[in-house]
């Protein structure tokens, strides 16, 4: 079974196993699969609005069947509404503590502060669409967390380079909003770890059984 840890659109042809992502601004499509995760993403609050946005999530009857909390965390990109994103995210991360429920991080140019935050975490955290240098997926590796990969692997000479030392146990895949398959995200890890399809499968499947309670 392949796994797509972060999706946001469901491919009615993919033979895997889909983990939707709802959009904050939109909390719809809950029913399109079985496996979503649910949360507020850091582009879309505002300091105005947060407190609504917030009641929106926490009384959303779907969050208890979430797989995860998120996509949520921090993007620098986006500095107008950082210290909204702050709160967001300290919020959500108390909130997957309170559910027992993994945390799918988005982070952009943030990984100090969004590591800083998960201190207080006590819920497994997989940081999505990893493209980050090896020195700072090496801080996310070593404390504890897991990096979701996804068309990085093809398009990103960097992580190429460094992602076959990365310890398979704290690895998932992903298609995120790309135009992708998993099917390929997967054969290009086998090509990268030296690893035959199955075996990559199984290690995913087993991990992702185990860090989303399944």
């Amino acid at each position: 079974m392949f796994v797509d840890v972060h999706t946001h659109s469901i491919k009615a042809d993919s033979q895997a196993l889909q983990v939707l992502n709802i959009l904050t601004n939109s909390f719809v499509d809950m029913e399109q699969t079985e496996y979503f995760s649910l949360g507020l993403h850091p582009w879309y609050v505002q300091e105005e609005t947060i407190e609504k946005q917030w009641q929106d999530l926490i009384q959303n009857p779907f969050i208890y069947q979430a797989v995860a909390i998120g996509e949520c965390g921090l993007d620098a990109l986006h500095q107008g509404n950082y210290k909204a994103q702050l709160l967001a995210f300290e919020r959500q991360i108390k909130l997957a503590n309170e559910l027992q429920k993994p945390l799918m991080v988005h982070c952009v140019r943030a990984v100090p502060d969004c590591l800083r935050l998960l201190t207080a975490a006590t819920v497994p955290v997989i940081f999505h669409g990893v493209n980050f240098s090896f020195d700072k997926v090496k801080k996310i590796l070593d404390a504890g967390y897991f990096c979701s990969f996804g068309k990085a692997l093809s398009h990103s000479k960097t992580v190429k380079e460094y992602f076959p030392h990365l310890p398979l146990q704290q690895v998932f895949f992903e298609t995120d909003d790309a135009d992708i398959q998993i099917q390929d995200v997967y054969l290009q890890a086998c090509l990268l770890y030296k690893i035959d399809l199955e075996s990559l499968k199984n290690q995913i499947f087993d991990q992702f059984k185990t860090v989303f309670h399944l």
